[in-house]
């Protein structure tokens, strides 16, 4: 989830500098002058963008790879395909398991409950 954020703000602000770079050629067309500041937001952003340019690549390896994990993560093990301990990958169902049941311990309440253990 995370790389494709990272990549999607990257390729937004590479958006932004072609957009930028535009403006400076309709300045220069119309004759009028850019400022420093311009100039400076422009160059931090290509500072930025260059200096971070090998974590795109990773980025999206990372993306490819956990795509396709949904698809081929048991290829070798057919008995797993169609039981219920064939989704080995994390969801965000899992996430938020997660979250209540450590929400669930520091609930008093919740200690003298009937209510099961989320994994019962």
């Amino acid at each position: 989830m995370w790389a494709v954020l990272y990549n999607t703000v990257y390729f937004s602000f590479g958006y932004k500098l072609y957009d930028i770079f535009k403006q400076f050629q309709q300045n220069a067309m119309a004759e009028e002058k850019t400022t420093y500041f311009e100039i400076f937001v422009a160059m931090t952003i290509v500072y930025n963008l260059i200096l971070h340019l090998s974590v795109v690549p990773i980025n999206l390896t990372i993306i490819i790879k956990e795509f396709s994990m949904e698809f081929y993560q048991f290829l070798g093990v057919p008995d797993l395909v169609g039981t219920d301990k064939d989704d080995i990958s994390l969801g965000f169902h899992e996430i938020f398991d997660l979250a209540k049941a450590i929400l669930e311990l520091f609930n008093p309440w919740w200690w003298f409950s009937d209510d099961p253990w989320i994994y019962e």
